[in-house]
């Protein structure tokens, strides 16, 4: 009898005990997914604007690409997208020789030939002939700069020929056709006073049948002079969809600024960061959940490079959301932004979000068995369903599967010794993992496609035991990086199918987040999951449709959890008298 109600009591004790833990499992879950962020969180810490400062720069490096023309600026070890690297005129390239190019004054030269400490710069037209050009075609859109005075010749200073020029009325050359469509020209570039120059450029290149393609404008930074240039300065203004009810709602942040480069940060108020969004064209557009109520909004942009340019707010616009049928929680706050000496906004440190993905209604098995892309021509990509945009996997076959269906598999066969002239992997020799640009058997090779639309490609987040990095070969041999971190972007032109190589530094699983957005604003998010060496497959989830409702769906799973776990917790508490 004894030992039977000793048993029951102990029972009745392990009974309580699990009630107990479902209720602070429950309040877990619960707590997990209300903390699943709307949108990623501090935008990337601003970082050193890259210059070039000797050795040959082609300034405007012109390529043939799938939706025309491509147009960078190469250096001797790297190539750069514009703006993205700032070309260095010292000041022992100054002088005061006259010309009837170079009107009185004093000028700063970046000679073709000579010894001015200057880098020779010019242009390049790599692989156009080939492609099928038969000519070329430079623009001088505009400079903008202390003086606006900037001359590009051919010849010397004192004979020269001008090829271009943004000097004064009477005197301006805006367009250049060089004589051959393919060659490579080392060209005097002379600025009329110290400081930073943004000048802006496009370029025309005409086919052997006639058609033409145009480059949209490129601006390319120049500092003059060892004094310190002063930065841009900037102005932001903010927008939100109107009409608004409780759901998702579009913010849009305008940034004047020549070339201004950077994201732009969404605030509700002056402490609650909603999230961010990277300026293109100087634009930066966002669309964040909202609970019906009245919130007083800002943008503030924050520049990507120091220096560069200054960061600045918009006024605050007041904004009243409408009640719908569900609530969405408003983002968490976050500390206000300090500002750096040089105006440049510091983000506070925080933990990276943890990126959830939006499935995708694309054909397929739906079953949670991952399909595992192992070998042969593989693309991400961006196509419209429904007049909306999807992000999905293309197989070799030509299938379509949503990325939370299907792994990447990097397997043991693909690791090497690092090559030279990959340091952004690591040092040379060290082992790496790679996926070719050129597809080889039994190996698959990862490239982009667009299909039906433009996007704008980004990388949203990384995950994973190392570093990832996809780039492409040079055309000189010298990679050049598409992403390498959290914040790049990659422009995609309707019908672009193109390969890289990605490369992993450490064994493991790793999930990549990216979204494709639309000139309308329409976007789509992926994460795309790699299997690399000797790691373990991960099961994967299954699919949704994509409605746009997968915030509320998380809100409700949470609020439900909350519920489930007082309503234990209390039943916990009567019958034992925890708390």
């Amino acid at each position: 009898m004894i030992l039977f109600a000793a048993g029951s009591t102990l029972g009745e004790s392990v009974r309580r005990t699990w009630v107990l833990l479902a209720g602070c499992a429950a309040l877990v879950l619960a707590a997990l997914q209300l903390g699943l962020p709307a949108a990623a969180g501090p935008p990337p810490v601003a970082i050193a604007l890259p210059e070039a400062a000797d050795g040959q720069v082609d300034v405007l490096a012109v390529s043939p690409a799938a939706d025309g023309l491509a147009v960078n600026t190469r250096t001797a070890t790297a190539t750069y997208a514009p703006g993205d690297v700032a070309i260095r005129i010292p000041e022992t390239a100054a002088t005061d020789e006259k010309s009837d190019v170079l009107p009185d004054g004093t000028w700063y030269v970046a000679a073709a030939v000579g010894e001015t400490g200057a880098p020779r710069l010019g242009w390049s037209a790599d692989g156009l002939a080939a492609a099928g050009y038969r000519s070329v075609e430079i623009e001088f859109v505009g400079v903008d700069s202390g003086d606006g005075k900037l001359e590009v010749f051919s010849g010397t200073v004192a004979a020269g020929r001008r090829v271009l020029s943004w000097t004064d009325a009477t005197a301006r050359k805006h367009t250049y056709r060089p004589t051959e469509s393919g060659s490579r020209e080392v060209l005097n570039w002379a600025f009329g006073s110290p400081g930073r120059y943004r000048a802006t450029f496009r370029v025309t290149a005409t086919g052997t049948d006639g058609r033409k393609v145009q480059s949209p404008p490129s601006t390319f930074t120049f500092l003059v002079g060892t004094a310190a240039a002063a930065a841009t300065p900037t102005t932001t203004t903010l927008t939100a969809a109107p009409g608004s009810t409780a759901g998702r709602t579009r913010l849009t942040g305008a940034v004047t600024g020549t070339g201004a480069r950077g994201w732009v940060e969404f605030f509700d108020g002056n402490a609650t960061s909603l999230g961010y969004a990277e300026v293109v064209d100087g634009v930066a557009s966002e669309e964040f959940p909202f609970a019906a109520g009245t919130y007083t909004l800002k943008a503030a942009f924050r520049p990507k490079y120091l220096g560069d340019h200054l960061a600045s707010e918009s006024p605050a616009v007041s904004y009243t959301v409408n009640a719908g049928s569900t609530d969405v929680p408003t983002a968490s706050a976050s500390p206000t932004v300090p500002a750096g000496q040089d105006g440049t906004a510091v983000p506070t440190a925080t933990a990276s979000p943890t990126l959830e993905m939006t499935a995708l209604p694309v054909e397929g098995d739906s079953s949670s068995t991952c399909t595992v892309l192992g070998e042969g021509d593989v693309d991400y990509a961006v196509r419209l369903k429904d007049g909306k945009p999807q992000s999905a996997f293309r197989d070799a076959a030509g299938g379509w599967h949503e990325p939370s269906s299907a792994v990447v598999k990097v397997g043991a066969e693909t690791v090497l010794p690092l090559p030279a002239g990959q340091d952004f992997l690591g040092p040379a020799g060290t082992s790496v993992w790679q996926l070719p640009q050129t597809p080889r058997e039994g190996v698959p090779s990862l490239g982009w496609l667009a299909e039906g639309t433009a996007a704008t490609w980004t990388l949203d987040g990384v995950e994973g035991p190392g570093k990832v990095v996809l780039f492409e070969a040079g055309t000189e041999g010298a990679p050049s990086v598409v992403f390498g971190g959290a914040g790049m972007s990659r422009e995609l032109a309707s019908g672009v199918h193109a390969h890289g190589t990605w490369g992993f530094t450490e064994q493991g699983v790793y999930r990549l987040a990216f979204t494709h957005r639309t000139s309308s604003g329409e976007e789509d998010t992926g994460k795309l999951t790699f299997v690399v060496g000797a790691a373990a497959m991960p099961s994967c989830p299954g699919k949704l449709a994509n409605t746009g409702a997968h915030t509320l769906l998380y809100a409700s799973l949470g609020a439900m959890a909350v519920s489930a776990g007082a309503v234990l917790l209390i039943g916990v508490n009567r019958r034992l008298g925890l708390f």
